[in-house]
Protein backbone atom coordinates (compact mmCIF):
# COMPACT_ATOMS: atom_id res chain seq x y z
CA UNK A 1 0.00 0.00 0.00
CA UNK A 2 1.39 3.52 -0.78
CA UNK A 3 2.55 6.58 1.60
CA UNK A 4 -0.65 8.33 0.12
CA UNK A 5 -2.92 5.32 1.50
CA UNK A 6 -1.99 5.48 4.53
CA UNK A 7 -2.00 9.52 4.99
CA UNK A 8 -5.48 9.28 3.80
CA UNK A 9 -6.72 6.76 5.47
CA UNK A 10 -5.18 7.71 8.39
CA UNK A 11 -5.81 11.28 8.70
CA UNK A 12 -9.56 10.58 7.70
CA UNK A 13 -9.68 7.94 10.11
CA UNK A 14 -8.23 10.56 13.41
CA UNK A 15 -10.97 13.28 11.70
CA UNK A 16 -13.66 10.52 12.29
CA UNK A 17 -13.03 9.26 15.72
CA UNK A 18 -12.20 12.98 17.26
CA UNK A 19 -16.09 14.18 15.65
CA UNK A 20 -17.38 11.19 17.79
CA UNK A 21 -14.97 11.34 20.81
CA UNK A 22 -16.60 15.04 20.68
CA UNK A 23 -19.85 13.87 20.72
CA UNK A 24 -19.62 11.50 23.24
CA UNK A 25 -18.60 14.48 25.43
CA UNK A 26 -21.37 16.47 24.20
CA UNK A 27 -23.90 13.70 25.27
CA UNK A 28 -22.68 14.31 28.97
CA UNK A 29 -23.80 18.13 28.63
CA UNK A 30 -27.21 17.81 27.93
CA UNK A 31 -30.13 18.97 30.47
CA UNK A 32 -33.29 18.22 31.67
CA UNK A 33 -35.75 21.01 30.80
CA UNK A 34 -37.17 23.38 33.68
CA UNK A 35 -39.30 25.93 32.15
CA UNK A 36 -43.00 26.56 33.49
CA UNK A 37 -44.33 28.69 31.39
CA UNK A 38 -47.33 27.26 28.93
CA UNK A 39 -46.77 28.54 25.44
CA UNK A 40 -49.56 28.06 22.68
CA UNK A 41 -48.92 25.14 20.81
CA UNK A 42 -49.59 23.92 17.13
CA UNK A 43 -49.01 20.13 16.52
CA UNK A 44 -48.55 20.20 12.99
CA UNK A 45 -49.03 17.25 10.91
CA UNK A 46 -48.57 16.69 7.44
CA UNK A 47 -50.60 13.08 5.93
CA UNK A 48 -50.84 11.23 2.60
CA UNK A 49 -52.91 8.10 2.54
CA UNK A 50 -52.67 7.53 6.79
CA UNK A 51 -55.90 5.94 6.86
CA UNK A 52 -54.21 3.18 8.83
CA UNK A 53 -51.86 5.13 11.29
CA UNK A 54 -53.84 8.57 11.84
CA UNK A 55 -56.54 7.19 14.39
CA UNK A 56 -54.03 6.35 16.85
CA UNK A 57 -51.86 8.99 16.56
CA UNK A 58 -54.74 11.61 16.99
CA UNK A 59 -56.07 9.48 19.51
CA UNK A 60 -52.33 9.76 21.55
CA UNK A 61 -52.65 13.66 20.39
CA UNK A 62 -56.59 14.05 21.97
CA UNK A 63 -55.15 13.21 25.68
CA UNK A 64 -52.59 15.11 25.96
CA UNK A 65 -52.24 16.72 29.49
CA UNK A 66 -51.18 19.97 28.34
CA UNK A 67 -54.29 22.37 28.87
CA UNK A 68 -56.30 21.71 25.89
CA UNK A 69 -57.42 24.97 25.32
CA UNK A 70 -53.49 26.28 24.80
CA UNK A 71 -52.78 23.54 21.61
CA UNK A 72 -54.04 22.97 18.41
CA UNK A 73 -53.69 19.71 16.10
CA UNK A 74 -53.46 21.17 12.34
CA UNK A 75 -53.56 17.86 10.27
CA UNK A 76 -52.43 18.62 6.55
CA UNK A 77 -54.16 16.03 4.15
CA UNK A 78 -51.69 16.20 1.55
CA UNK A 79 -53.43 14.50 -1.46
CA UNK A 80 -54.56 11.79 0.82
CA UNK A 81 -56.79 9.29 -1.74
CA UNK A 82 -58.00 7.00 1.46
CA UNK A 83 -60.05 7.80 4.46
CA UNK A 84 -57.03 10.13 6.32
CA UNK A 85 -59.36 13.22 5.84
CA UNK A 86 -62.35 11.87 7.10
CA UNK A 87 -60.52 10.47 9.98
CA UNK A 88 -59.20 13.74 10.80
CA UNK A 89 -62.81 15.43 10.59
CA UNK A 90 -64.42 12.69 12.40
CA UNK A 91 -62.13 14.14 15.51
CA UNK A 92 -62.30 17.29 15.04
CA UNK A 93 -66.10 16.99 15.50
CA UNK A 94 -65.29 15.75 19.23
CA UNK A 95 -62.02 18.03 19.90
CA UNK A 96 -62.25 21.55 18.56
CA UNK A 97 -58.72 21.55 18.79
CA UNK A 98 -57.96 19.19 15.94
CA UNK A 99 -58.54 20.79 12.06
CA UNK A 100 -57.98 19.85 8.55
CA UNK A 101 -56.30 21.46 6.05
CA UNK A 102 -56.60 19.81 3.01
CA UNK A 103 -54.31 19.98 -0.16
CA UNK A 104 -55.29 18.99 -3.71
CA UNK A 105 -51.76 20.43 -5.47
CA UNK A 106 -48.41 20.75 -4.41
CA UNK A 107 -46.54 23.61 -6.91
CA UNK A 108 -44.03 22.23 -9.41
CA UNK A 109 -40.41 22.20 -7.75
CA UNK A 110 -41.55 22.06 -4.31
CA UNK A 111 -41.08 19.33 -1.99
CA UNK A 112 -44.51 17.75 -0.84
CA UNK A 113 -43.80 17.67 2.18
CA UNK A 114 -42.38 20.96 2.96
CA UNK A 115 -45.17 22.46 1.12
CA UNK A 116 -47.79 20.26 3.04
CA UNK A 117 -46.24 21.53 6.37
CA UNK A 118 -45.73 25.20 5.32
CA UNK A 119 -49.21 24.91 4.53
CA UNK A 120 -50.45 23.85 8.13
CA UNK A 121 -48.07 26.60 9.77
CA UNK A 122 -49.68 29.40 7.82
CA UNK A 123 -53.36 27.49 9.36
CA UNK A 124 -51.99 27.64 13.03
CA UNK A 125 -51.60 29.71 15.42
CA UNK A 126 -49.49 28.82 18.07
CA UNK A 127 -46.44 30.18 19.47
CA UNK A 128 -44.83 27.10 19.32
CA UNK A 129 -44.46 24.71 16.39
CA UNK A 130 -44.49 21.00 17.40
CA UNK A 131 -44.35 18.97 14.12
CA UNK A 132 -45.02 14.78 13.67
CA UNK A 133 -46.19 12.49 11.15
CA UNK A 134 -49.36 9.98 11.20
CA UNK A 135 -47.46 6.78 11.99
CA UNK A 136 -45.93 8.08 15.31
CA UNK A 137 -47.05 7.12 18.96
CA UNK A 138 -46.58 9.63 22.31
CA UNK A 139 -46.58 9.56 25.32
CA UNK A 140 -49.89 12.14 27.05
CA UNK A 141 -46.94 14.25 28.59
CA UNK A 142 -45.25 14.30 25.44
CA UNK A 143 -46.48 18.43 24.62
CA UNK A 144 -45.84 19.35 28.49
CA UNK A 145 -42.35 17.49 28.43
CA UNK A 146 -41.37 19.19 25.11
CA UNK A 147 -42.75 22.53 26.24
CA UNK A 148 -40.35 22.17 29.39
CA UNK A 149 -36.90 22.83 27.51
CA UNK A 150 -38.35 26.07 25.85
CA UNK A 151 -36.71 28.32 28.34
CA UNK A 152 -36.90 32.14 26.86
CA UNK A 153 -33.87 32.02 25.01
CA UNK A 154 -34.16 28.46 23.39
CA UNK A 155 -35.65 28.93 19.97
CA UNK A 156 -35.65 24.92 18.94
CA UNK A 157 -35.89 21.58 20.57
CA UNK A 158 -35.13 18.40 18.87
CA UNK A 159 -36.60 15.32 20.62
CA UNK A 160 -35.43 11.60 20.31
CA UNK A 161 -37.56 9.49 17.74
CA UNK A 162 -36.99 5.24 18.28
CA UNK A 163 -38.78 2.50 16.60
CA UNK A 164 -41.57 0.87 18.00
CA UNK A 165 -40.42 -3.21 17.93
CA UNK A 166 -43.92 -4.22 19.76
CA UNK A 167 -45.13 -7.30 17.55
CA UNK A 168 -42.54 -7.20 14.48
CA UNK A 169 -42.17 -9.97 12.19
CA UNK A 170 -38.32 -10.01 12.25
CA UNK A 171 -36.92 -9.21 15.62
CA UNK A 172 -33.31 -9.56 14.96
CA UNK A 173 -33.57 -7.49 11.51
CA UNK A 174 -35.55 -4.93 13.02
CA UNK A 175 -33.32 -4.75 15.87
CA UNK A 176 -30.66 -3.89 13.84
CA UNK A 177 -32.50 -1.08 11.96
CA UNK A 178 -33.34 0.21 15.38
CA UNK A 179 -30.11 0.58 16.79
CA UNK A 180 -28.68 2.15 13.22
CA UNK A 181 -31.54 4.44 14.11
CA UNK A 182 -30.56 5.55 17.65
CA UNK A 183 -27.30 6.13 16.41
CA UNK A 184 -28.65 8.97 14.39
CA UNK A 185 -30.45 10.49 17.18
CA UNK A 186 -27.15 10.23 19.93
CA UNK A 187 -25.18 11.89 17.14
CA UNK A 188 -27.96 14.54 16.68
CA UNK A 189 -27.68 14.98 21.02
CA UNK A 190 -24.41 15.28 21.15
CA UNK A 191 -23.69 17.68 18.46
CA UNK A 192 -26.22 19.70 20.39
CA UNK A 193 -24.53 19.46 23.70
CA UNK A 194 -21.32 20.63 22.12
CA UNK A 195 -23.51 23.87 20.88
CA UNK A 196 -23.89 22.24 17.35
CA UNK A 197 -26.96 21.86 15.35
CA UNK A 198 -27.30 18.87 12.70
CA UNK A 199 -29.32 17.04 12.20
CA UNK A 200 -33.12 15.74 13.66
CA UNK A 201 -36.35 13.71 12.93
CA UNK A 202 -39.28 15.77 12.12
CA UNK A 203 -41.59 13.82 13.33
CA UNK A 204 -40.25 15.15 16.85
CA UNK A 205 -39.16 18.71 16.56
CA UNK A 206 -40.75 21.64 17.80
CA UNK A 207 -39.52 25.34 17.53
CA UNK A 208 -40.71 28.87 17.88
CA UNK A 209 -42.52 30.59 15.18
CA UNK A 210 -40.36 33.23 15.07
CA UNK A 211 -37.34 31.01 14.63
CA UNK A 212 -39.16 29.73 11.88
CA UNK A 213 -40.07 32.77 10.39
CA UNK A 214 -36.56 34.65 11.05
CA UNK A 215 -34.48 31.98 8.56
CA UNK A 216 -37.43 32.42 5.85
CA UNK A 217 -39.01 28.94 6.89
CA UNK A 218 -37.94 26.73 4.08
CA UNK A 219 -36.61 29.58 1.61
CA UNK A 220 -33.84 27.94 -0.39
CA UNK A 221 -34.43 24.34 0.89
CA UNK A 222 -38.09 24.08 -0.49
CA UNK A 223 -36.61 22.40 -3.54
CA UNK A 224 -34.98 19.41 -1.63
CA UNK A 225 -37.25 16.15 -1.51
CA UNK A 226 -35.97 16.10 2.11
CA UNK A 227 -34.69 18.26 4.80
CA UNK A 228 -37.84 19.44 6.64
CA UNK A 229 -36.10 19.03 9.74
CA UNK A 230 -32.41 18.52 9.69
CA UNK A 231 -32.25 21.73 7.19
CA UNK A 232 -34.07 24.19 8.74
CA UNK A 233 -31.92 23.03 12.16
CA UNK A 234 -28.98 24.19 10.68
CA UNK A 235 -30.15 27.40 9.82
CA UNK A 236 -31.72 28.47 13.08
CA UNK A 237 -28.43 27.66 14.43
CA UNK A 238 -26.12 29.48 12.38
CA UNK A 239 -29.10 32.26 11.22
CA UNK A 240 -30.32 33.73 14.35
CA UNK A 241 -29.63 33.76 18.16
CA UNK A 242 -31.72 31.22 19.61
CA UNK A 243 -30.45 28.18 21.61
CA UNK A 244 -30.88 24.76 20.51
CA UNK A 245 -31.70 22.18 23.19
CA UNK A 246 -32.21 18.41 23.09
CA UNK A 247 -35.08 16.41 25.24
CA UNK A 248 -33.92 13.78 27.42
CA UNK A 249 -37.03 12.84 29.10
CA UNK A 250 -38.83 9.81 28.93
CA UNK A 251 -42.38 11.39 28.30
CA UNK A 252 -40.83 13.37 25.27
CA UNK A 253 -39.86 10.44 23.52
CA UNK A 254 -41.89 9.30 20.03
CA UNK A 255 -42.01 5.64 18.67
CA UNK A 256 -42.51 5.33 14.86
CA UNK A 257 -42.61 2.05 12.94
CA UNK A 258 -39.49 0.87 11.55
CA UNK A 259 -39.39 -0.35 7.37
CA UNK A 260 -40.95 -4.05 7.20
CA UNK A 261 -38.79 -4.70 4.15
CA UNK A 262 -34.94 -4.45 3.09
CA UNK A 263 -36.27 -2.10 0.06
CA UNK A 264 -38.19 -0.16 2.57
CA UNK A 265 -35.19 0.44 4.52
CA UNK A 266 -32.99 1.39 1.87
CA UNK A 267 -34.83 4.00 0.22
CA UNK A 268 -35.67 5.60 3.23
CA UNK A 269 -32.25 5.73 4.27
CA UNK A 270 -31.27 6.85 0.75
CA UNK A 271 -33.42 9.93 1.09
CA UNK A 272 -32.02 10.81 4.46
CA UNK A 273 -28.82 10.62 2.88
CA UNK A 274 -30.15 12.73 -0.17
CA UNK A 275 -29.40 16.51 1.55
CA UNK A 276 -26.08 16.01 2.52
CA UNK A 277 -24.49 17.93 0.33
CA UNK A 278 -26.50 20.73 1.05
CA UNK A 279 -25.48 21.04 4.59
CA UNK A 280 -23.02 23.93 5.56
CA UNK A 281 -19.75 23.67 3.57
CA UNK A 282 -17.52 22.63 7.78
CA UNK A 283 -20.72 19.91 7.95
CA UNK A 284 -19.81 18.41 4.34
CA UNK A 285 -16.26 18.22 5.06
CA UNK A 286 -16.63 16.17 7.66
CA UNK A 287 -19.13 14.20 6.06
CA UNK A 288 -16.96 13.96 3.17
CA UNK A 289 -13.80 12.66 5.44
CA UNK A 290 -15.98 10.08 6.81
CA UNK A 291 -16.84 9.12 3.64
CA UNK A 292 -13.24 8.83 2.55
CA UNK A 293 -12.78 6.74 5.18
CA UNK A 294 -14.96 4.49 5.26
CA UNK A 295 -14.74 4.15 1.38
CA UNK A 296 -10.56 3.05 2.07
CA UNK A 297 -11.90 0.84 4.88
CA UNK A 298 -14.41 -1.09 2.46
CA UNK A 299 -11.49 -2.06 -0.13
CA UNK A 300 -8.37 -2.55 1.71
CA UNK A 301 -10.08 -4.15 5.11
CA UNK A 302 -10.88 -7.47 3.24
CA UNK A 303 -7.37 -7.75 1.25
CA UNK A 304 -5.45 -7.20 4.87
CA UNK A 305 -8.02 -9.86 6.47
CA UNK A 306 -7.80 -12.10 3.54
CA UNK A 307 -3.56 -12.02 4.26
CA UNK A 308 -4.13 -12.35 8.09
CA UNK A 309 -2.67 -9.19 8.35
CA UNK A 310 -4.57 -8.58 11.71
CA UNK A 311 -2.41 -5.84 12.56
CA UNK A 312 -2.16 -3.72 9.86
CA UNK A 313 -3.31 0.06 9.53
CA UNK A 314 -7.07 -1.21 7.61
CA UNK A 315 -7.77 -3.50 11.02
CA UNK A 316 -6.46 -1.13 13.75
CA UNK A 317 -8.60 1.99 11.75
CA UNK A 318 -11.26 -0.51 11.92
CA UNK A 319 -11.05 -1.35 15.76
CA UNK A 320 -10.55 2.47 16.43
CA UNK A 321 -13.59 3.27 14.46
CA UNK A 322 -15.82 0.40 15.93
CA UNK A 323 -14.25 1.57 19.64
CA UNK A 324 -15.80 5.07 19.55
CA UNK A 325 -18.58 4.05 18.00
CA UNK A 326 -19.40 2.40 20.98
CA UNK A 327 -18.82 4.67 22.93
CA UNK A 328 -21.35 7.06 21.39
CA UNK A 329 -24.12 4.02 21.54
CA UNK A 330 -23.34 3.01 25.18
CA UNK A 331 -23.87 6.42 26.58
CA UNK A 332 -26.94 7.27 24.68
CA UNK A 333 -28.48 3.80 25.63
CA UNK A 334 -27.81 4.86 28.87
CA UNK A 335 -29.00 8.16 28.85
CA UNK A 336 -32.01 7.00 27.39
CA UNK A 337 -32.66 4.27 29.14
CA UNK A 338 -32.09 1.45 26.18
CA UNK A 339 -29.31 -0.69 27.20
CA UNK A 340 -31.15 -3.71 25.91
CA UNK A 341 -29.88 -2.58 22.50
CA UNK A 342 -26.81 -2.79 22.51
CA UNK A 343 -26.70 -6.43 21.80
CA UNK A 344 -27.23 -5.76 18.45
CA UNK A 345 -23.81 -3.67 17.97
CA UNK A 346 -21.70 -5.94 16.77
CA UNK A 347 -23.65 -7.49 14.12
CA UNK A 348 -24.54 -4.04 12.90
CA UNK A 349 -21.25 -3.19 12.91
CA UNK A 350 -20.75 -5.82 10.64
CA UNK A 351 -23.41 -3.96 8.11
CA UNK A 352 -22.56 -0.26 8.67
CA UNK A 353 -19.51 0.69 6.26
CA UNK A 354 -21.23 -0.99 3.08
CA UNK A 355 -24.56 0.04 3.94
CA UNK A 356 -23.41 3.97 4.69
CA UNK A 357 -21.42 4.01 1.27
CA UNK A 358 -24.90 2.49 -0.38
CA UNK A 359 -27.03 4.94 1.10
CA UNK A 360 -24.77 7.72 0.62
CA UNK A 361 -24.00 7.08 -3.33
CA UNK A 362 -27.90 6.21 -3.64
CA UNK A 363 -28.82 9.06 -2.28
CA UNK A 364 -26.93 11.43 -4.41
CA UNK A 365 -26.61 9.93 -7.87
CA UNK A 366 -30.30 7.78 -8.07
CA UNK A 367 -33.86 8.02 -7.49
CA UNK A 368 -35.72 6.37 -4.66
CA UNK A 369 -39.56 6.22 -3.24
CA UNK A 370 -41.41 7.55 -1.01
CA UNK A 371 -44.72 7.81 -0.25
CA UNK A 372 -45.45 6.29 -3.54
CA UNK A 373 -43.26 8.18 -5.81
CA UNK A 374 -40.29 7.79 -7.14
CA UNK A 375 -38.24 11.06 -6.98
CA UNK A 376 -34.94 11.97 -6.67
CA UNK A 377 -32.87 14.03 -4.00
CA UNK A 378 -34.35 17.45 -5.65
CA UNK A 379 -37.47 18.42 -7.00
CA UNK A 380 -37.98 19.20 -10.92
CA UNK A 381 -40.45 21.54 -11.80
CA UNK A 382 -43.21 20.75 -14.03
Amino acid sequence: MSILFFVLIGASGLIYCALLFTLFIGLFRLKEGKSTAQPSVSVIMAARDEEENIGKCLSDLTRQTYPADRYEVVVVDDRSGDRTGEIVRTFGKRHPNVRLVRVDRCPPGVSPKKHAVKCGIEASQGEIILSTDADCAMAPEWIEGMMRMFEPDVGLVVGLTEYDLEGVSHPFWQGLQSLDFLSHSFCAAGCIGMGWAVNANANNLAYRRAAFEEVGGFRGVAHLVSGDDDLLVQQINTMTDWNIRYAISKETFVRTKPERTLKGFAHQRMRWASKGMHYRPSLVFSLGSTFLFFMLLFFSLPVSLAKGAFFSIPVLCWIAKGSFEFLILAKGCSLFGRKGMLRFFFPTEMLHIPYVLSAAIGGHFFKFEWKGQRTGKIVRGS
